[in-house]
């Protein structure tokens, strides 16, 4: 029908006494399911390696189980500051400075699926360390389970959030300073007014019993028109400099009489 088939042929020659073929025997068996299978994983892991390659993240393939570093990506060998011989020669807990047994634990968590992100410190060659977020998750690659990390750079960002709670911190003393001087002046300001208050009561007390007699005992002696005068003027006066301390005592005890 046309159609070309893979065949894998086992076979074996009879041969007679006189060492003359006779015949051809074995087994011709179909394969091309197989064939088909073994070509599409490989063209998988082309175009997996075509991403892996070519991808400006930081990429690395993990041996979960001893924690090497299987193949790492130019943009992580340029990260770290390795070459890239040198890249598959380390373990994730060279550039990990977490402790290795807690490394190893995160990275199961990141095998078996229960957590895919996680926010690490890694060693450069350098020696500088930085803050990164990995997003990690299993994968087969040529019948083998590794775990596929992409890792971004989160140090400068880390730094402005750790600036930004420290001037909330700093914000939030402030306010509360501003808050206490801010209860002080309060307090000062009504303590002040309670002395006005009580300076305006003394002042119409003072009037009332050491100045006012005295002038109406003087208007009832012998006194001359101009002196009268004199006399009336004086009381108006003193009448118009405590007459608002007057009306605002009356405002403060609105239940007093006139008198």
């Amino acid at each position: 029908d046309g159609k070309i088939l893979w065949l894998s042929n086992l076979g074996r020659t009879t041969y007679d006494e006189a060492g003359n073929p006779l015949r051809l025997t074995g087994t011709v068996q179909d394969i091309t399911e197989r064939k088909r299978t073994e070509i599409a994983l490989r063209e998988s892991d082309e175009r997996y390696h075509t991403l892996f390659e070519g991808n400006q993240s930081v990429m690395l393939l993990i041996d979960p189980q001893g924690t090497d570093i299987i193949d790492a990506n130019p943009a992580a060998c340029n990260y770290y500051g390795y070459s890239k011989q040198e890249m598959i020669t380390r373990k994730i807990t060279d550039l990990n400075i977490l402790p290795q047994d807690e490394v190893i634990r995160e990275m199961e968590r990141a095998r078996s699926g229960d957590c895919g992100y996680f926010v690490f410190r890694h060693l450069l060659a350098s020696g500088e360390v930085r803050d990164v977020e990995v997003y990690s998750s299993p994968i087969m690659v040529s019948g083998r389970e590794l775990l596929y990390s992409i890792i971004h750079d989160v140090t400068d960002r880390k730094m402005v959030e750790s600036a930004l709670v420290r001037r909330e911190v700093e914000l939030e003393s402030r306010t509360r300073e501003l808050e206490g001087a801010n209860t002080a002046l309060n307090v000062v300001l009504k303590k002040r007014e309670e002395n006005e208050d009580e300076l305006k009561r003394t002042i119409y007390s003072n009037v009332k019993e050491m100045i006012l007699p005295f002038i109406g005992r003087l208007r009832d002696s012998h006194l001359d028109e101009s002196q009268h005068t004199y006399v009336s003027v004086i009381e108006k006066n003193l009448q118009e400099i405590y007459s608002p301390f007057l009306k605002q005592l009356v405002s403060l005890s609105p239940s007093l009489s006139p008198m």
